[in-house]
């Protein structure tokens, strides 16, 4: 009878320990996911192996998840009119009447950063990809003008633009021209940002 309960004790204590180890081990490959996932380069001299910076993110933030993103996630709640009329039309987006408000007329062209900083400073964001091609396709029926601004700034370092000349190519096409639906979004890529940073127009919203 001991001989058998010093057998089951035993059998008990490898069990715990490899369910740990599997669980460590999980635990370890998943942090390495998102130590890999969000890894990145900031500036092509690395790849001509003369240089260049090497930034590691680790952890599950996602992103654009920082504390400027965090102090303005209450702009993202559709709501009712608010609008200033003189600077600013409302975009519906539900069927209650509900949406946001959007300036009229494109600010001058600024880095991303300096854009996206300028928009909090006043209480407002950038747009979102969806919410900035919505109103280049319905700009007459909301008196928004996008008729000269060409590419525009939104959220999350992405350009909205016609990217005919090519993958990670964004070249400057007409808001609110014929190409209004076909517009793509694209981020600039690692050369544009880290060689030479190129500024465009934007507008903010609320």
């Amino acid at each position: 009878m001991k001989k058998l309960s010093l057998l089951f004790l035993l059998v008990s204590f490898l069990t715990v320990n490899t369910a740990f180890a599997k669980d460590h081990n999980y635990k370890k490959d998943l942090r390495y996911k998102y130590w890999k996932e969000y890894r990145f380069d900031t500036a092509d001299k690395k790849d001509k192996g003369d240089g260049g910076t090497t930034i590691q993110v680790s952890g599950l933030v996602g992103v654009g998840a920082d504390m400027w993103t965090a102090s303005i996630s209450h702009l993202f709640a559709p709501h009712e009119d608010t609008c200033d009329p003189l600077v600013e039309a409302f975009v519906v987006m539900t069927p209650d009447g509900k949406g946001f408000c959007v300036e009229i007329d494109a600010r001058a062209a600024k880095f991303w950063e300096n854009a996206r900083h300028e928009c909090i400073e006043e209480g407002k964001r950038l747009p979102e990809v969806a919410e900035l091609k919505y109103v280049c396709i319905n700009s007459a029926e909301y008196g928004i003008s996008v008729g000269n601004s060409g590419s525009e700034w939104s959220s999350n370092f992405v350009l909205l633009g016609d990217d005919a000349a090519g993958a990670g190519k964004v070249t400057v096409a007409a808001m609110g021209s014929s190409s209004c639906n076909s517009l793509k979004a694209g981020r600039i890529s690692k050369d544009d940002f880290g060689g030479k940073p190129e500024a465009y127009a934007f507008r903010c919203v609320r």
